[in-house]
């Protein structure tokens, strides 16, 4: 049988934490790492809500990127848009037994709004579409890959160097 993403994760709530350097005061590279709190799907979702069923599921990013900001529409509240490659992991925990699934996120476009809350530090909230392909089940190549996509929302702190 073939498994959709969907059987596992349905959704997830990602926080981002962003390191940046600024090439110029609106352009800016660096790393991303992202943690999301996920929601199991489909025949997992059913597992998981059998009583005495104790199941979790996460997921983790982390990569490279740039952003471009656009500072000149306000000085504490700056939109920006951005795109970066990385890699990426699904976990899902049931009963003490885990299982993950890693693979590449090929791209990941991403938008939203920074407060600066210091001249280095701002936060706010983003939204982001990625496609990746997970290539690895707990260590083991897998055969029949597919891609996948992750529309995602949530918050984001960024830290200039």
């Amino acid at each position: 049988k073939d498994f959709a993403m969907s059987d596992f994760v349905k959704t997830q709530i990602p926080i981002q934490l962003d390191a940046m350097y600024r090439v110029t005061p609106d352009l800016s590279i660096g790393a991303y790492f992202s943690y999301g709190i996920a929601q199991t799907g489909g025949f997992t979702k059913d597992l998981c809500d059998l009583p005495g069923a104790d199941c979790s599921a996460s997921t983790l990013r982390l990569g490279v990127q740039g952003a471009f900001a656009f500072s000149s529409v306000s000085p504490t509240f700056v939109p920006w848009v951005g795109a970066g490659i990385g890699w990426e992991s699904l976990s899902f925990d049931a009963g003490g037994g885990s299982v993950d699934v890693t693979g590449f996120e090929y791209l990941n476009l991403q938008g939203g709004a920074d407060y600066k809350v210091s001249p280095q530090f701002a936060v706010g909230p983003y939204a982001q579409l990625s496609v990746g392909q997970y290539s690895s089940f707990e260590g083991n190549d897998i055969a029949d890959k597919g891609m996948h996509e992750w529309l995602s929302f949530g918050i984001r702190g960024k830290f200039d160097l």
